[in-house]
């Protein structure tokens, strides 16, 4: 009985990882849609990804090393980046 429980735990567990990972990609795909910014979370001490522009059919990838450079500093040179391809 105490083996059937646990094994329900587990599978319990399971089913809520994988719903959990489906909502990250959801927001993670809704993030990218709104804001252009296709981020590259394989490698957490810097911050990358792509600054995509779909009416050129353009990608211009960005790379900031967090120890370098302060979060408002990468969060401005971003949107310096995304305004530049709006205009």
């Amino acid at each position: 009985m105490q083996q059937q429980n646990s094994v329900q735990e587990r599978k319990k567990a399971l089913l809520k990882i994988d719903k959990d990972k489906r909502r990250k990609e959801k927001l993670l795909s809704m993030y990218a849609c709104v804001s252009n910014i296709l981020p590259d979370l394989d490698d957490p001490s810097k911050i990358s990804g792509y600054i995509v522009d779909k009416d050129k059919n353009a990608a211009e990838k960005f790379e900031y090393d967090t120890s370098m450079m302060t979060p408002l500093d990468v969060c401005s040179d971003i949107w310096k980046r995304i305004s530049a391809d709006l205009c």
